[in-house]
């Protein structure tokens, strides 16, 4: 009937029939699991900022799938986040304030609500006026891609170009626009010296890094490192090597010999505390102490006119 097709050619067109199955299989096998469409559909959601419509996503994820524990963490969190921004709204106690905002801005951030994150940045910038709350107001410009607004906001911040912080921000700022040979330049001009803390230090390094003054970002490292508390200095060290602005310099003798500093803050001497292990003091006032000395004089007890 098909005098063109050979036993060979018959083998091949059985084979790539199979592998235009394959698709439709995999197609079918995501329709078959509503549940597992349903909680994605709650993830975009969550992320453009519906949080309703994230509920009743995860609420339909639950109903094919009752017992599964990532769904039902997740509606969890999502209502109390849903609670939290309520009790924003309407919070007048400003320790309570700052908790809720602190909280709402990791959410925001760790979920990419880019809308959400700079408003309640700014929010929080406007109350507190610290220069960290400024870095994150533009780093959250940065994720929301509103980069001319981030320089904007870094210029009314800082009129005078003097915070070394708020310059590393805007060196972010135009490598995040693209603009790299304006980022480099900065880069250039920020003095390690004017920094006081390893944070600063490292961030400054992967600017560096990132604008490709690899040297420079190898001495800023080797700074950030020795202003580093020693308990902390190992996690702060496999947080570097795992930087993707670090990973051209990974297999230079410079930078794995940036990784052996040690740090310069001054520790605890534990040989000295472990002398007092053990020792017990007595916290009780010295008038009471002296009271329990000896035996109870019940005369000394007689209230007297």
């Amino acid at each position: 009937m098909f005098p063109f097709f050979s036993r060979g050619s018959g083998v091949l067109f059985f084979i790539a029939c199979l592998f235009l199955i394959v698709p439709e299989q995999g197609r079918s096998d995501e329709a078959s699991d509503p549940g597992r469409a349903a909680y994605q559909e709650a993830q975009q959601r969550i992320k453009a900022g519906d949080f309703d419509g994230a509920v009743q996503s995860l609420q339909l994820a639950l109903r094919h799938d009752f017992v599964n524990k990532t769904y039902t963490t997740e509606l969890k969190s999502l209502r109390e986040i849903i609670r939290m921004r309520e009790d924003f709204a309407r919070e007048e106690d400003s320790l309570r304030w700052n908790l809720l905002a602190l909280h709402l801005r990791t959410f925001y951030q760790q979920n990419g609500i880019t809308s959400e994150l700079v408003d309640i940045s700014l929010q929080i910038f406007d109350r507190t006026k610290l220069t960290w709350d400024a870095v994150c107001v533009i780093n959250a410009m940065i994720l929301a891609e509103q980069f001319d607004d981030a320089l904007d906001f870094a210029a009314s911040v800082d009129e005078k170009d003097a915070n070394p912080s708020i310059q590393i921000s805007k060196g972010f700022v135009l490598y995040s626009a693209e603009r790299l040979p304006e980022a480099r330049k900065l880069a250039r001009s920020i003095a390690m010296e004017e920094l006081l803390t390893s944070d600063d230090l490292l961030r400054l390094a992967r600017l560096q890094a990132a604008t490709e003054l690899h040297a420079s970002a190898v001495r800023t490292l080797v700074r950030c490192f020795e202003l580093t508390p020693v308990g902390t200095l190992e996690n702060r060290k496999e947080r570097v090597v795992k930087l993707p602005e670090f990973e051209p310099l990974l297999t230079s003798s410079e930078f794995a010999e940036a990784l052996t500093t040690r740090s310069k803050q001054a520790s605890i001497d534990r040989a000295c505390s472990q002398k007092w292990v053990g020792v017990v003091f007595d916290q009780r006032p010295k008038y009471v102490r002296e009271l329990s000395k000896g035996p109870i004089k019940p005369d000394d007890w007689k209230i007297r006119p």
